[in-house]
């Protein structure tokens, strides 16, 4: 019955005519391949945080353009609805720092060493397919695969103790990541062209499981003991910029090109894309937050804000990038705003 029902929505699709309309413009692709596809069928998943930018640094009363930032990065893996499928591991526990300081918007390239996040291994990821998406009074087991980027400015701290206390302190994202990922129930029923709510009522479940996935959620405490230690530490501690995240589930071109012929496109699920029925490309999202923070030390000097999104959505096999900000506001550092360029795909 189940391969059966399959074969329908797929003989279904490859009738229906008429293409989605164009999508927004962002984020940017990049096809590294002639056709956007990957001969392999063997797919890994990939996040690669490749640049920095400081767009404004201001600490105290002093207005400082030079910035060496560092950044120590998270990658997770869960699945929906299944109970203790989650796994981590951190890129280094060396995260390199930049050592060529960077004025006011001026790019300065992350190390592949301490920004990218290669999802092998135990934390190897399943692209989804369509035949996950039919069933009778089933649930969607879906992998996403999330990186965390911490973000620093290097002054005269020890960056090897802030990421030791990056490390100490895992065990409580990935435990909230768990909760939200493995904690989804996400109901599967029998989907048709005519008839698609149940399909577009599935993908945006587990659409907003992705989107749970940002800093407020599953960083905060992280935050206020990184924030502490600096208010606490002696001497020109490295400041704690912010915190991006992703959060992506791999996706198969081929279900891509097959929820276009059925009409369910990027607008359907409120998304960003790019291209028009070629089946290959990324459907992905953003979602600003801003989370206000007060360090209880000496009255009210703790007192400020952290702000920053999540990155978000269906990733393929053709490479997406695009850039995401983070910025903190707190007395000793006025304000700060950097951006990130993160890279993404599914590849062999």
């Amino acid at each position: 019955m189940r391969v059966a029902l399959v074969a329908s929505l797929a003989a279904l699709a490859l009738a229906a005519c008429g293409s989605s309309a164009q999508p927004a413009s962002s984020p940017a692709v990049i096809d590294a391949s002639g056709s956007g596809e990957v001969a392999n069928a063997a797919r890994t998943g990939f996040v690669g945080w490749d640049a920095v930018r400081p767009e404004k640094v201001e600490e105290g009363s002093v207005i400082s353009n030079g910035d060496e930032p560092f950044v120590a990065v998270l990658k997770i893996r869960s699945t929906t609805g299944v109970k203790d499928s989650t796994r981590w591991a951190w890129v280094t526990d060396t995260p390199e720092w930049i050592k060529d300081s960077a004025e006011s918007n001026e790019e300065r390239t992350i190390a592949d060493g301490s920004g990218d996040a290669w999802f092998t291994g135990d934390l190897a990821v399943r692209p989804l397919e369509e035949t996950q998406l039919i069933g009778m009074g089933t649930n969607l087991n879906a992998d996403i695969m999330a990186t965390v980027a911490f973000v620093f400015e290097k002054d005269n701290g020890d960056t090897a103790a802030d990421v030791r206390v990056l490390k100490s302190l895992t065990d409580p994202v990935v435990r909230q990541v768990a909760t939200i990922v493995e904690g989804a129930k996400i109901p599967l029923s029998v989907s048709t062209v005519a008839n698609q709510q149940p399909t577009i009522d599935a993908l945006n479940e587990l659409l907003s499981t992705a989107e749970k996935i940002q800093a407020p959620t599953i960083t905060v405490d992280i935050l206020i003991q990184l924030l502490q230690r600096f208010v606490t530490a002696y001497g020109d501690a490295n400041d704690v910029v912010g915190v991006a995240t992703t959060a992506f589930i791999p996706t198969s071109g081929q279900l891509i090109a097959l929820l276009e012929r059925v009409g369910i496109t990027p607008q359907t699920l409120k998304l960003l894309g790019q291209g028009e029925g070629d089946g290959n490309q990324a459907w992905t999202n953003y979602k600003t937050w801003r989370k206000p923070i007060d360090i209880p030390y000496t009255g009210s000097i703790g007192k400020g804000f952290i702000a920053g999104e999540v990155w978000y959505g269906f990733l393929t096999d053709r490479w997406v990038d695009d850039w995401l900000y983070v910025e903190s506001e707190f007395p000793w550092q006025s304000r700060v705003k950097y951006w990130l360029r993160a890279t993404a795909s599914m590849r062999s």
